[in-house]
């Protein structure tokens, strides 16, 4: 469940029906050496264990991220801007 007392900010939510194959991984884990992760993202949240993404909100069910915030990266991963 969404923690209501995060704002989904400025993202529209993706329309239609969002399918992956069934082995999909929508958040893997990353190497520390480069690259993208959560902890550069813009959908972070403040407290770093919340992705405040309407997208992986919608499919996660939960703004909870599944790990720690530098050592994992989702689909829906934008850079800070």
């Amino acid at each position: 469940m969404a923690n209501s007392k995060l704002p989904i900010v400025g993202q529209p939510v993706f329309a239609g029906r969002y399918t992956m194959p069934v082995d999909h991984e929508p958040v893997v884990f990353v190497p520390l050496i480069r690259g993208a992760r959560c902890t550069s993202c813009k959908w972070l949240a403040e407290n770093e264990v919340d992705c405040l993404s309407g997208n992986y909100i919608r499919f996660m069910g939960t703004t909870r991220l599944p790990g720690p915030a530098h050592l994992i990266c989702s689909d829906w991963w934008e850079p800070r801007g």
